[in-house]
């Protein structure tokens, strides 16, 4: 059993010989804000991503993917499956690269992380599809790989100046 210690008042880091119950509410205090800081960078890169992305499908590559790829593509597309696929992606994006990167200090290793992170997630996608669609067109697959890793590097960029502005780390 752990006997009480005395420790400074404004320190949130146990020390040996506390209670149980002292490093538990550390603990639970703690994850509460991990947790809402790393729902606030969430909410900032899913925002991030939403725009760009829109930005790219909408008005600067639309006519790109309707020439190479409408033979099959939908009239309205799947929102459920496309709002399932962001919410996935920026949580990958946000544990293998943003909240790694916001305990570092420079940015370099997050960017090339985003931009390896982006290319293995497109490329996985327009991989399989040159695999087993027919008529899939080569041109798709290198320009939406390119974009994945611009997004990625886009998204991790905005997300890391802000959890660093506010010191969501």
């Amino acid at each position: 059993m752990f006997e009480p210690s005395l420790r400074h008042p404004e320190s949130d880091i146990p020390t040996l010989g506390q209670t149980e119950n002292e490093v538990s509410g550390f603990e639970v205090n703690l994850l509460h804000r991990l947790m809402n800081q790393y729902l606030k960078v969430y909410g900032v890169a899913l925002s991030v991503f939403l725009a760009v992305d829109l930005i790219w499908l909408g008005f600067i590559a639309r006519n790109f993917y309707q020439d190479q790829l409408g033979f099959i593509l939908t009239s309205s597309p799947n929102w459920t499956a496309a709002i399932i696929f962001y919410l996935m992606f920026v949580a990958g994006l946000l544990f293998f690269v943003v909240i790694p990167g916001l305990k570092e200090t420079g940015l370099k290793n997050s960017l090339f992380r985003a931009a390896v992170f982006g290319i293995l997630t497109y490329g996985t996608y327009d991989l399989t599809n040159l695999a087993l669609i027919e008529g899939w067109p080569v041109l798709v697959t290198a320009v939406d790989i390119i974009w994945g890793m611009i997004l990625s590097i886009i998204v991790c960029l905005v997300s890391l100046k802000v959890g660093r502005h506010f010191n969501w780390r």
